[in-house]
């Protein structure tokens, strides 16, 4: 307790966390189940940090993970902590609804956790933000470092569907036209899941295309235990070429948020572009659903590349997306970097890669945790 500040480590079956994404809006990433199974994935612990002052709370979801065990013994008890995969970022609940009340208590929360941080010795925090659900992001630049990686797209769902269709870039339009006229190209969802193995095959080449890093190559156990922590938020859908699997994607929903999570084409229909057909049904999927926002996200790590691209032909809806960084002792991570790099002669500490003990050594540049 911190002038009235509570700093707690909540554990996914803890009531209050649950209890707060319960009066909030939140999307799939927030959820404890979700959080559970990406910290298994990395052999860490699940949680989330929780701020109470008064009414007002703030969440951030998060995996800790021991130290790398090149440290040495002067290391040991050290952890770190670092979102769940995708786009979590922080929650900030007010009783005041402002943005200066939010911003105030954004503040105090961030004090106090980065004084939790140093006392639980936890060395640094990796967060990513969501696009859609804004924080206050002065705070987390007075208490860390703040880094905005690109855009992300939207498209809105509360427009009409022919508003949207305007929207769409000309060429999009034409190509979609040309694979709707077509009798062997169909778009559905695989409602039982039965292909994914054709999915998963074309999300492989499909990482291999744009050169995506090795924590992108998903298995049948990653989408497995997804199924099993979203429940009927997830959903596999696909475009056919006759009966051949050409693009699919994987769409998640949750508080009228529809993310195109992860998506792909098989190579030998890349020429084809079912992928724009498979967002346009996708879209339309959505808001018949009753969701309110489409998420197509961005760039591969966040970068304006082809990939944000392709998507930004969909909608001129642009959203930032930023990640945070913080380091409770430094003088304990710049030694343990050193260990890290120094025989190599590699200068990681300057690199954008954090934290950068965890950066591979044939990587100079990056933005995960």
């Amino acid at each position: 307790m911190n002038n009235g500040v509570r700093v707690d480590f909540l554990a996914p079956e803890d009531a209050r966390w649950t209890n707060l994404l319960g009066k909030v809006t939140h999307d799939f990433y927030h959820r404890p189940r979700y959080v559970e199974m990406c910290a298994g994935m990395e052999n860490g612990e699940a949680g989330a940090f929780h701020v109470v002052e008064g009414g007002n709370e703030f969440l951030l979801p998060i995996i800790l993970r021991e130290l790398p065990d090149f440290g040495g013994d002067w290391a040991r008890g050290w952890r770190d902590a670092t979102s769940p995969y995708g786009y979590p970022g922080p929650i900030v609940l007010t009783e005041r609804k402002s943005l200066d009340a939010a911003t105030s208590f954004a503040d105090k929360a961030l004090g106090a956790l980065c004084d939790a941080t140093r006392e639980w010795r936890i060395l640094t925090t990796f967060v990513r933000f969501h696009p859609l659900l804004a924080a206050p992001r002065e705070p987390f630049e007075a208490h860390g470092r703040l880094v905005m990686h690109g855009h992300t797209v939207s498209i809105d769902l509360t427009h009409s569907a022919e508003e949207i269709w305007a929207g769409i870039r000309r060429n999009h339009r034409t190509e979609i036209l040309m694979l709707e006229r077509r009798e062997d190209v169909r778009a559905e969802e695989d409602r039982h899941w039965g292909h994914l193995p054709e999915f998963l095959a074309a999300y492989h080449a499909t990482m291999e295309r744009v050169h995506a890093g090795r924590s992108y190559y998903f298995d049948e156990a990653y989408f497995a235990a997804l199924r099993a922590a979203l429940d009927n938020r997830v959903h596999l859908m696909l475009v056919w070429y006759g009966e051949q699997v050409a693009a699919g994607a994987v769409a998640t929903t949750c508080c009228g948020i529809v993310q195109y999570h992860l998506a792909a084409t098989a190579p030998e229909f890349f020429k084809k572009r079912p992928q724009k057909l498979l967002c346009r049904e996708t879209w339309l999927w959505a808001q018949r659903s009753g969701a309110r926002v489409f998420h197509l996200g961005g760039g591969v790590a966040g970068r304006e590349d082809g990939v944000f691209r392709f998507k930004s032909g969909f909608s001129d809806l642009r959203h930032p997306f930023y990640t945070w960084r913080a380091c409770s002792e430094r003088a304990v991570y710049e030694r343990l970097v050193a260990q890290r790099f120094g025989k190599n002669g590699v200068p990681a500490v300057d690199t954008d890669f954090f934290p950068a003990y965890r950066q591979p050594a044939s990587e100079q540049n990056g933005a995960n945790g």
